[in-house]
């Protein structure tokens, strides 16, 4: 039933507007300033792309059609400046109309070649990310007209599901135009400072060399980005953001920049030949210069930091004071790091520990913030013997305020070797790759702190019952028929055949028929994670037909002609009919996000997110995506939260437990694994040795798993090491349910099942319970794979079990 519910505006998003704004403040970075912020001038001349069209958010899944964005410009309004260069702007409003139409016309073309049944290649093409334009040349009229001495340059980027970003002007590299303008206005005005409103890092070198007054990384901040700029910009705030992800000096420098995604031409096979070598553990461990450091980010105050650290069995304690010692107020991150021994296996320099954000400090003012963390966390993976060992030697702490900024001040020794967790080997997983070999020495300087005594016995072996994690098969699921059990473990056909589920624009659903015979809730799914993506409005006509304003997927296969819908006027429907608004908050993206290094402002963020599910009748939210930021190129970088797996995890698990405090509500944990490319991300086999995929990979996983119990995780479209991720039992029963603990729903991502792709049998045979987003092929292809014995009906049950226990759950 369609939730209309009575009601015309609904004004959640509007409360959630000031936590928005505080998440975007707090996850902005100052990455140079020379003494041009705070701004001194009330007059500003505003240029570039995202002045106006500032981008909130990536384009794909984590995309919200939410009410009204705040850009730079309004932002800059708000605070009481004064936009000096309306003609220039106005202008650049001109030429993005046209290169709108540009791109309407670019999709038609694209829909043109595809029929329905081959939707989910259509959408992929869709996903153009929109070409900002750059607008004319600034000028010596401009200058002068614009009566002041301070210059704000915005340059935009958007990226999203799909596809990786292009090592190309106008993608990662800047374009002439844009060195071009930066040029000209570093020579014109006093102060230039240059906005970069993109999900992830650009190229750096070209636009240093123009050497502006300060330069920021706005992020994509949701709807609130531009007041937060503004106000930082300002003075009236702080900034307190750090990187969540090293920026490379040249993309060259990776190890995996000849090769990664379509850079060698191939990508059938993506090689992890950098190992547990990935962002900062790379830099540091051999010697790379980066452009900007991992937790790197400046403030308009200074900090002191001292550190002391205890050990309490295998826990380590850190006590830090934070001194500010500056003239304005500020906070601080604390980040904790460990370096640990290298014998028989090669370690990298250093692994972020733990890490703390201070309260607002006063100038002189101080606080003591306390951390920790087991040591047993930070055992390497031996893949000979299959287990994760803490070898003997020296274990260094080091305390700063970035992976470059840090002092040792305390060494853990260790006598002999620990076993810490006993682990089934991976099929196909040991030594398959060759791996970039690190350094013999890259630790430095032994640690001239505190000596701590770690004892053997205080350490906890971890061991695993590998038996089939067999589900309590429920008694409507061991009456069903084949068909019905069949039905439950694919989603409900209506979305991708021209139907509308409960919630319109919502992208899945359970199978509302069988669930509702045998009196179970047929649970709503919509897209994340920067907020929820459904429809922003609609109307409903007398009759009970529904009319869109957005572009659902299931009006492009309803039409007669797939891009029917470009030429509708909204505002067709009878004046009867009852028009019903769906506004979501747009938060800011996850890499912003991660950039707060502040999870109780995110547990903030996923309580409200619970909220807006409630109002609008969405059980499952898929999101956040935990998967690492390994290289600068991935399309979907902005989606992500960090190149570090303890950060990432950190950050999900406060979003999760905020979500899931209601009841009613679940998260998809999401994509589970080795899924760090958009570019063939269907057929796309990652080959990994299993170190990798335990350390880096999995890692974030198993903590978010342990820690927050997501109620759904979703498995990735690719293979691993020449399997499907979401046919493996060895990566969804052995690793996830027998050594990660997780009892909830594993799902396909969408579409995951089709011709080409992987078979419906053998997904629901490794347990994967649920094949999203349903469609009659899916639906055929798993009940012939039952009926035929290929797929034993007892997997089915117990799949179906765990799906209707969870939508038993969230009934409202």
């Amino acid at each position: 039933m369609i939730n209309t519910a009575g009601y015309k505006i609904c004004d959640i998003e509007k409360e959630n507007g000031p936590l928005a704004l505080e998440i975007a403040a707090e996850g902005i970075v100052l990455l140079e300033n020379s003494g041009a912020l705070p701004l001194k001038s009330k007059n500003v001349a505003l240029y570039g792309s995202g002045a106006r069209n500032t981008c909130k958010g990536g384009t794909g899944s984590g995309e919200v059609n939410n009410r009204r964005n705040i850009n730079v410009e309004e932002g800059l309004e708000l605070c009481g400046f004064r936009v000096t260069t309306k003609g220039w702007l106005d202008d650049c409003d001109s030429q993005m109309a046209r290169e709108e139409e540009a791109r309407d016309a670019k999709i038609r073309q694209i829909g043109e070649k595809y029929s329905v049944f081959r939707f989910w290649e259509l959408m992929n093409e869709l996903a153009l990310p929109i070409i900002y334009p750059k607008g004319r040349d600034i000028t010596q009229s401009d200058v002068a007209a614009s009566d002041t001495d301070t210059a704000v340059y915005v340059l935009t980027r958007q990226a999203g599901e799909g596809g990786d970003r292009r090592n190309v002007k106008g993608e990662y590299y800047p374009t002439d135009k844009e060195l071009r303008d930066l040029q000209f206005l570093v020579a014109h005005y006093k102060n230039t400072i240059l906005v970069i409103n993109a999900g992830a890092c650009i190229d750096m070198a070209q636009l240093l060399a123009a050497k502006p007054g300060a330069v920021i990384f706005m992020g994509q901040a949701g709807q609130a980005g531009g007041l937060a700029l503004a106000q930082l910009m300002s003075g009236s705030r702080n900034f307190s953001g750090r990187l969540a992800a090293t920026w490379p000096k040249d993309l060259a420098d990776l190890p995996c920049s000849d090769s990664y995604s379509f850079l060698d031409g191939n990508t059938e096979k993506e090689i992890y030949k950098d190992g547990i070598y990935v962002g900062y553990r790379y830099y540091d461990t051999f010697g790379t210069e980066p452009m900007y450091a991992f937790g790197y980010g400046l403030s308009y105050t200074s900090f002191n930091i001292s550190a002391e650290a205890e050990l309490n069995g295998s826990r380590i304690s850190v006590c830090a004071k934070v001194k500010n010692i500056g003239s304005v107020a500020g906070k601080e991150i604390v980040q904790v790091y460990i370096s640990c021994p290298g014998g028989k296996i090669a370690r990298e320099y250093q692994q972020l520990a733990a890490f703390a954000k201070t309260r607002r400090l006063d100038a002189g003012e101080s606080e003591e913030v306390n951390l920790g963390f087991d040591i047993s966390g930070f055992a390497a993976y031996d893949e000979e013997n299959s287990c994760f060992v803490l070898e003997k030697g020296s274990y260094l702490i080091r305390v700063g305020n970035s992976s470059r900024n840090t002092e040792c001040i305390a060494s853990v020794v260790l006598s002999k070797n620990v076993i810490t967790e006993r682990c089934r080997a991976i099929g196909g997983a040991r030594g398959r790759v060759r791996e970039i070999q690190a350094p013999a020495c890259c630790r430095g300087a032994e640690c001239a702190g505190k000596v701590l005594y770690l004892d053997e016995k205080a350490v906890a072996v971890i061991k695993h019952d590998y038996s089939a994690p067999y589900a309590k098969i429920l008694p409507e699921a061991a009456r069903m028929t084949d068909k019905e059990l069949s039905d439950i473990c694919v989603g409900d056909p209506a979305l991708m055949s021209g139907g509308i589920p409960d919630v319109v624009g919502a992208c899945g659903q359970i199978d509302k028929k069988v669930c509702k015979k045998y009196g179970y809730f047929p649970a709503v799914m919509a897209d994340g994670p920067a907020g929820i993506r459904i429809a922003r409005e609609y109307a409903v006509e007398p009759g009970g037909k529904i009319k869109t304003k957005g572009k659902l997927p299931q009006e492009l296969i309803k039409a007669k002609k797939l891009f029917a819908w470009l030429d509708r006027i909204w505002g067709r429907h009878s004046k009867r009919a009852k028009q019903v608004y769906q506004f979501c908050t747009a938060w800011p993206v996850a890499a912003v996000q991660a950039q707060t290094f502040s999870p109780a402002l995110i547990k903030e963020a996923g309580r409200a997110i619970s909220a807006e599910m409630v109002r609008y009748g969405v059980g499952i939210w898929l999101a956040p995506g935990i998967n690492i930021q390994r290289h600068p190129l991935c399309g979907r970088n902005f989606e992500y939260y960090s190149e570090d797996p303890v950060l990432t995890a950190a950050m999900a698990c406060a979003v999760v437990s905020g979500v899931q405090e209601d009841s009613r509500c679940a998260v998809t944990v999401k994509h589970f694994c080795c899924n760090n490319q958009e570019d063939n991300r269907m057929k796309s086999s990652s080959e990994i040795n299993e170190r990798a995929m335990r350390e880096i990979y999995f890692k974030a996983f198993k903590l978010v798993v342990k820690n927050a119990r997501p109620e759904c995780i979703m498995s990735s479209y690719n293979k691993v090491n020449g399997t499907y991720v979401n046919s493996s039992s060895d990566l969804i029963n052995g690793v996830l349910r027998c050594e990660f603990g997780f009892e909830g729903v594993v799902m396909t991502d969408w579409q995951s099942v089709a011709v080409g792709q992987a078979d419906a049998g053998e997904v629901l045979s490794a347990e994967n319970d649920l094949i999203m987003a349903g469609n009659k092929y899916q639906h055929k292809a798993l009940l012939d794979a039952v009926k035929s014995g290929r797929t034993d009906r007892l997997h089915l049950q117990r799949c179906a079990s765990r799906i209707l226990s969870l939508c038993k759950k969230l009934h409202p």
